[in-house]
């Protein structure tokens, strides 16, 4: 019977050696899972920091006349994290950061695991918009910028039957009188880049819809408009804290060089218009391009129909 006792006795003392040392373990296991935990936290932060940093400065770089440079270290020092000069680089398009930083350990320690180096890496870019809402469903061919100052042709003879309209999502005169008004999504991918032309003059309807645009800033008492005074003029309406309804969004497109009747067109871009005036006895509507390069910007292109298609930042690493 004493022995059958001390047998017991035995296992229950292996069963505590047993146990003990698997705690150890569990908690060694606990330990490093808090330290990689910190680590990842610590990189994602670093993460979130650079890209923001460089967003804000290749903002800096699309509106000009500031330090991209300067504007993504102090977005990056908001952050948490301090960028020297050598980790942040910039050219005509790109604003890029990097940073390697030390991320102290606590239990990984014991094993000889004092700290722990984490890096990342952020590039934005200046990108052409390839997507938006509120577009006006007329396009211009791209090498009529920036000089042409007719938005669309008082003879339909001039491209075959087309006069710069589109057929987005619109129905006859009155649906694209409405979408001139209203504008439309558009959106260009690398499956997406060609658009249906909309063929005919309908100048009635566009008439009356891009006069409308003009009569909401200059105000028009018949139709209850009180008027944007900032908006009556293209050396002032950037200063209005409120849109300018005759400051739309067009497309820009390769050519109509080959188009003939309900066709296709390619599509290139967009660009930022400025209605000057609706002239009924030539069918015309004029008005000016309004350049998206800064000065500071400008290259060789100077010039060029790029310099006025909007653009927009992007993130790219």
């Amino acid at each position: 019977m004493n022995k059958i006792k001390k047998f017991f006795q035995r296992e229950n003392g292996n069963a505590l050696v047993i146990m003990a040392l698997a705690l150890v373990v569990l908690l060694g296991f606990v330990a490093l899972a808090v330290d990689a935990g910190r680590v990842y936290s610590q990189k994602a932060s670093l993460q979130k920091a650079l890209d923001s940093a460089v967003i804000g400065g290749a903002q800096v770089l699309l509106e000009g006349g500031g330090d991209p440079e300067a504007k993504a270290i102090d977005i990056s020092t908001k952050n948490s994290f301090v960028l020297g000069d050598s980790e942040v680089v910039s050219d005509v398009n790109s604003v890029t950061a990097s940073k390697e930083t030390t991320v102290p350990m606590t239990f990984a320690r014991v094993l000889g695991i004092n700290s722990k180096k984490v890096s990342a890496v952020a590039e934005a870019e200046i990108k052409l918009l390839t997507a938006g809402i509120g577009i006006t469903p007329i396009a211009v061919e791209k090498d009529a910028i920036p000089g042409e100052t007719n938005l669309k042709c008082g003879s339909t003879g001039t491209y075959s039957g087309n006069c710069g309209y589109l057929d987005i999502d619109t129905t006859g005169a009155s649906g694209l009188a409405e979408a001139i008004i209203n504008g439309v999504e558009i959106s260009i991918t690398d499956d997406v880049v060609f658009a249906d032309t909309e063929t005919g003059q309908k100048w009635g309807p566009v008439k009356d819809a891009f006069q409308d645009l003009i009569d909401k800033d200059e105000g028009h008492n018949g139709k209850g408009y009180p008027g944007i005074p900032l908006c009556n003029s293209f050396d002032t309406f950037d200063q209005s804290e409120v849109a300018c309804n005759r400051v739309i969004y067009i497309v820009v497109v390769d050519t109509f060089k080959d188009v003939t009747g309900k066709d296709v067109v390619e599509i290139v871009g967009f660009a930022q218009y400025w209605l000057d005036e609706v002239i009924n006895s030539t069918k015309s509507v004029t008005g000016k391009f309004i350049k998206q390069i800064s000065v500071e910007n400008i290259n060789e292109e100077v010039g060029s129909h790029e310099d006025y298609l909007l653009k927009t930042v992007k993130l790219v690493k």
